[in-house]
Formats: C-alpha cells, sequence, structure tokens
C-alpha cells in the first residue's frame, strides 16, 4: 500500500493544480495564509505540504485540519474541494481500508449520508438536532434506514433467543446428570 495516495497526497495534488492554474506562487500563498491568521503556513511550510520542488523522493507531509481550513480560506475554496476534487466518482482515500467515492464522502461531511458501512442510525445521532431533521426529510432514505436498523436488531435478537435456548439446554443437561439414579443397589 505504498503506492496508495493519502488524503494528504490528495490535498497537496490539488493545492498544486490551484497554484498552477491561478500563477500563484508559493510565496503569495504564504502571504495571503498569514493575512487569514495562519502565520506557520510559511514558505517552507507550504513546501513541505505540497511536495518538495523537482524531487520524488520527498512526498507532501500530511496536513492538518488547522491547516486544511487555514487554506481553503486562503486560497477562497471550500474545504470539500481540497478533500475530494470536483469528479464525484474519484475514488478518496478516507482510510487505507475505506475508499468511497467523492460524492459519498461530501455527503458523509455534509452530514447527508453515512459512509457505506456505517451505522447510519448512530451517524444520524452524531448530527446536530437540525441537520438530523433535514436528514429525515428524505422519508425513503429515513424509512430504508430504519427497516436496515430493525433487521438488525431482529437478527440480533434471534441470536439472543438462540444463545438463551443452549444455555438453557446445558443447564438442563448438567440438572439431569446431577439425579441420583432411583433403583440402584448402591
Amino acid at each position: 500500500m505504498a503506492n496508495t495516495p493519502t488524503p494528504s497526497d490528495l490535498i497537496a495534488a490539488r493545492l498544486r493544480g490551484l497554484l498552477d492554474d491561478r500563477k500563484m506562487t508559493v510565496r503569495q500563498l504564504a502571504a495571503r495564509c498569514n493575512a487569514a491568521g495562519m502565520p506557520k503556513l510559511t514558505v517552507q511550510a507550504l513546501y513541505k505540504l505540497v511536495g518538495q520542488r523537482d524531487r520524488q523522493d520527498r512526498p507532501p507531509r500530511p496536513v492538518t485540519v488547522d491547516e486544511l481550513l487555514g487554506l481553503a480560506v486562503a486560497l477562497d475554496v471550500n474545504p470539500l474541494y481540497l478533500i475530494c476534487g470536483l469528479d464525484d466518482a474519484a475514488e478518496i482515500p478516507v482510510t487505507p481500508g475505506i475508499r468511497p467515492s467523492a460524492l459519498e464522502v461530501r455527503n458523509w461531511i455534509q452530514g447527508l449520508g453515512a459512509l457505506p458501512g456505517m451505522d447510519e442510525a448512530l451517524y444520524v445521532m452524531s448530527l446536530p438536532r437540525g441537520m438530523r431533521a433535514d436528514y429525515v426529510r428524505d422519508p425513503e432514505g429515513a424509512l430504508a434506514m430504519v427497516d436496515r436498523r430493525l433487521e438488525e436488531l431482529t437478527r440480533l435478537r434471534k441470536e439472543i433467543v438462540e444463545e438463551i435456548e443452549l444455555v438453557a439446554a446445558l443447564q438442563e443437561q448438567m440438572h439431569s446428570v446431577r439425579q441420583p439414579i432411583v433403583g440402584s443397589d448402591g
């Protein structure tokens, strides 16, 4: 997985693209970061974030959340652009093992939907109350979420009942083994 890009690698690539598209130097970006209240994003720090010039063996260093937000302000872009870009179908490596589409990541961050494999009910409960209301305004989506949760709870209930029945059967077997045999000559 050494060649698998990280979220920071994708952010660095988008930063390089923005600098090229806007014909902006790293020095100019550093000045904008300073004006935005991020004085630690110096020319040297920015070179480390976007990768060293002409050095393929020196990858960019990871981007902190503070830096991500400061860079978005300095560049007048949505932070989601730096994370996801514009291609909805692009894979975003949230973790090395979780690579949803950019659209799924945007929806997840915006509170519009859980990532595939997440517990949707827990996800919704982590949203502020007003966002939960927005999330539930999609009645079919909300019903599907409730149905999935009910299926899961039904499956868990069935497993618990089976476990209880197994324990009861084992207890019955243990009880019958302890009973003295009546009528034997002792």
